[in-house]
């Protein structure tokens, strides 16, 4: 075979072989074999990994500036404590430049990483888990396809700080951006690494741990100067014509690299004389949190005959503001240092003015003509002591004076505005008056807020305002009179008047308005004399507790009243007109004193939550509506977030009504919302007095706090559901509660919980007093948000130290349940046979020891109900976004 070769050349082959052989290397023996794999493999990333995917070449001064920053994160050491590094400075200094040349030079250090750009921007369009959804795509490779930020949070705490991670988060502009993520720094693996830029220092030292603040300084004079030569003359040596004018470009950009190369790419191929009037040029400036440009702002403002908009964040400025452009046409200015707006600012072009936390006291002084103005807010602007003559604003739409404590009154041109759709007077807690004017034509307001107007004595003439939807007078404790011209607000749909103490009548015509959905008097009857009958108020949907028209609110011009509560009202009788309300679908008369309740109840066919808990006094029930209306659930569907409201029938501590009775009634109510899935959403629950001594026929029974799995469900497509049942009694404790690790708020729970998650079906009740006898609670759970019949979670019930649990059980809910019901006189369940259901008692939860992330059980979001959701939040955005 080596024949042909030459013996110096196996000679040579052969000592290669042996240094090898007698070579440090990796011994497998005795270890992991995927430990050492890894080993090798990050290795030899370690070895490929130094070139950079960015030129650094092609960026000026960077190479020294990295290596300061990756000395701080002290790479180097033995140390494997976390570090968080934070890079701060002016937007335009170079923070994202300088992240990711860094995170290119250091990634490959660990086992996974992520640079998310413009942290701002992903939260500000998803919220904090779109965020967190790039980190897991990012550090986990992985895609996940949910919507539950607590399920989210759960993935990111329990599996990104088990692996040593690089996470790099740019462009943070909210404190809160950090704190939602739910990545805590202090439990992050040894050795891993965060790296945070933002324009706001604050942020840094409010978040928690160490943070190693690095402020990232402006390029030096040499640096600067051969950034513009690139940019302007597209190599390094100046044009010898133009060398006097670079200092002076260079000054006014102040060594900032954004500006430098803006400036140098637009005054490239031009000449000595665009370049001295190169500034006027100027059509936009946006300004976020820059302290270092405060000195010079006012002066550059002056030469920029063309500028269009300005927005300028929190920045400090000095000196006196002489000019704005008269070109100007949208102007966002948060916390405006001066008194006024310059007075030779024409403002003929200006179609927003933005100027919220500012110190204004009045805009301009006399009148202003400006035909194109269609947004003022002046919102939080404490010193502000008058507002601006409205005669020449013809198509302003919107005006926000929230929070302006100083204002007194409002200039009556105001009734001038025909255009306008939104006025917010909220907070303003010295306001006396707001008048509309004799001749006014507001036909555009739909929306005024007065909530918080604390020293206004009484309301505008509506007269003018016909079109009115939406009237908050909140907390307008001075107020004792409403102007009789209410009755014309034909479109009103909101009205409240909460805690208008000094109120002493509203106006007969509000018989008049016809439109009216919600009417909220709550602590305004103290000297308020009784209210006319309700007229035409025919639209009437919610109405809220403890109002004095409340005990005349049963009336059959209510047709469309969806949601009443009536809770600890004193009522001794429920009117038998209640049945007139027959779109009513939730109802509360907890803690009233009436006896029985009228058989008029059959009537309400939609209804779908009944709460008469704490009724002390109740002694008969009648019979309630086991036939639905097809019209039901409107509420899920006009009121966003109405999907946490819990549907159901409630007669907790009601020791009078007969026990025989309730089982009956409970159990037909049970299977009345069952064949009514309109009416709820991922299940719905009934609280019963109880015997503590008989047990119910309920399928599977498990005492106290037994704890089970389900192994198997062999009941295939003939179950629509899950029942439970769980028999309790509250107690009192003496002393001190014993220490418990009960977290919810609620007395009781029904509890799924899973490796890194536990579900919980509450009990929304107030347990108020102790009980010699018990209660049962029974939930209804649908087929589709029945997960755990799959997960294996463990299931038990779990209470308060002050509830004592004797019972429970489970049993899936059949088709057979359902159509027996209709045909028995007596509501039972079907018998179950063995192998319909297999579990397994589970002696000690093994889902580890750490804290688990509690979900409400309705936290799957079928995609009908997200559309509904998202829907009626529309809705209730609608008024909000008036005049936008």
């Amino acid at each position: 075979m080596f024949k042909a070769i030459a013996s110096a050349q196996v000679l040579g082959w052969k000592r290669a072989m042996t240094d090898f052989a007698n070579s440090v290397g990796w011994d497998m023996r005795d270890k992991p074999e995927f430990e050492q794999i890894q080993s090798i493999v990050l290795e030899v990333i370690k070895k490929l990994g130094r070139k950079f995917s960015r030129s650094v070449n092609d960026l000026i001064g960077i190479q020294p500036r990295v290596q300061a920053l990756e000395d701080k994160l002290r790479l180097s050491s033995n140390s494997d404590d976390v570090q968080v590094l934070g890079i701060w400075g002016m937007k335009g200094i170079g923070k994202t430049t300088h992240a990711a040349v860094l995170y290119d030079k250091i990634s490959h250090r660990f086992h996974a990483s992520c640079f998310i750009e413009d942290v701002n921007k992903l939260y500000r369009d998803g919220g904090h888990t779109a965020v967190q959804k790039q980190i897991i795509h990012q550090t986990l490779r992985e895609n996940i396809d949910m919507s539950n930020p607590i399920e989210i949070s759960g993935i990111v705490e329990n599996r990104l700080h088990s692996i040593k991670v690089l996470i790099v988060l740019d462009n943070v502009d909210e404190l809160e951006q950090l704190e939602n993520l739910a990545i805590k720094p202090k439990l992050l693996l040894k050795g891993s690494r965060m790296v945070i830029t933002t324009t706001d220092e604050h942020i840094l030292k409010a978040y928690e741990g160490d943070v190693l603040i690095h402020k990232l300084p402006l390029l030096n004079d040499a640096d600067a100067r051969e950034l513009f030569c690139r940019k302007a003359f597209k190599y390094e040596d100046q044009s010898s014509n133009c060398s006097a004018l670079i200092h002076e470009v260079l000054k006014y950009a102040q060594c900032l690299p954004l500006a430098i190369r803006v400036l140098g790419s637009f005054l490239c191929t031009r000449d000595a004389d665009e370049w001295r009037d190169g500034t006027e040029k100027v059509k936009a400036i946006v300004l976020n949190k820059k302290e270092e440009m405060s000195e010079c702002i006012v002066d550059g403002l002056s030469r920029m005959k063309e500028l269009t908009l300005l927005i300028l964040y929190h920045t400090r400025v000095s000196g006196r503001l002489e000019f704005l452009s008269d070109r100007l046409q949208y102007l966002l200015w948060h916390d405006y240092p001066f008194a006024s707006l310059p007075p030779y600012f024409t403002a003929s072009n200006i179609v927003e003015l933005n100027m919220p936390n500012s110190h204004i006291r009045h805009l301009w002084e006399g009148r202003k003509s400006c035909p194109n103005l269609k947004r003022i807010d002046l919102s939080n602007s404490k010193d502000l002591s008058e507002t601006p003559d409205f005669s020449r604003i013809i198509k302003l739409e919107r005006l926000d004076l929230s929070g302006c404590t100083s204002l007194s009154y409002v200039h009556s041109s105001i009734g001038l505005l025909k255009k306008l759709a939104f006025l917010n007077l909220r907070n303003c807690c010295n306001l006396v008056s707001i008048d509309f004017g004799c001749v006014g034509n507001m036909s555009s307001l739909r929306v005024l807020h007065l909530s918080g107007c604390s020293k206004l004595e009484s309301t505008p003439d509506f007269t003018r305002a016909t079109h009115l939807e939406y009237l908050d007078m909140d907390g307008c404790t001075s107020l004792s009179t409403i102007h009789q011209s209410i009755g014309v607000l034909s479109n009103l749909t909101f009205l409240s008047l909460r805690k208008c103490q000094e109120l002493v009548s509203i106006p007969n015509d509000i018989n008049f308005l016809v439109s009216l959905q919600t009417l909220d008097l709550y602590g305004s009857f103290n000297r308020m004399h009784p209210i006319p009958g309700q007229g035409y108020m025919s639209h009437l949907e919610y109405l809220n507790r403890t109002n004095p028209i409340l005990r005349q609110a049963f009336s059959s011009h209510l047709v469309s009243l969806i949601f009443l509560d009536i809770s600890y009202c004193n009522l001794k009788e429920v009117p038998d007109a209640i049945g007139e309300l027959r779109c009513l679908e939730r109802l509360n008369l907890e803690g009233n004193k009436f006896v029985s309740i009228p058989d008029s109840f059959r009537q309400l066919h939609c209804l779908a939550y009944l709460n008469l808990s704490h009724c002390y006094l109740l002694k008969s029930l009648p019979d309630l509506p086991n036939e639905g209306d097809k019209s039901g659930g409107k509420y899920f569907k006009t009121v966003s977030g109405s999907r946490d409201h819990r549907s159901g029938f409630y007669l907790f501590d009601c020791p009078n009504v007969s026990r025989d009775r309730l089982e009956f009634v409970g159990l037909e109510r049970f299977f009345h919302l069952i064949k009514e899935p309109c009416n709820f959403r991922c299940g719905f629950d009934l609280v019963l007095p109880w015997n503590m001594g008989v047990r119910p026929v309920f399928g599977e029974t498990f005492l106290r706090n037994s704890i089970i799995r389900i192994l198997r469900c062999g009941i295939n497509d003939n179950w629509i559901g899950f029942g439970f049942f769980v028999i309790f009694r509250k107690i009192t404790v003496g002393g001190s509660p014993p220490h418990s690790s009960f977290s919810s708020l609620h007395p009781l729970y029904l509890s799924f919980e899973s490796e890194y998650t536990e579900e919980c079906f509450d009990m929304r009740l107030n347990l108020k007093r102790d009980q010699s006898y018990g209660s049962i609670w029974i939930i209804y759970i649908s087929r589709e948000h029945c997960h755990f019949v799959k997960t294996g979670a463990h299931i038990t019930f779990k209470a308060q130290p002050n509830v004592v649990i004797n019972e429970w059980g489970m049993r899936p809910i059949l088709k057979q349940d359902i159509s027996d019901s209709k045909e028995q006189k007596y509501i039972k369940f079907s018998k179950l046979n063995h192998d319909h259901v297999d579990f397994e008692y589970v002696k000690k939860s093994n889902r580890g020891s750490g804290p688990k992330i509690q979900l409400p059980y309705n936290w799957y979001v079928t995609e009908e109900e997200q559309v509904e959701n998202i829907d009626a939040k529309a809705k209730e955005n609608n008024l909000s976004n008036a005049g936008l």
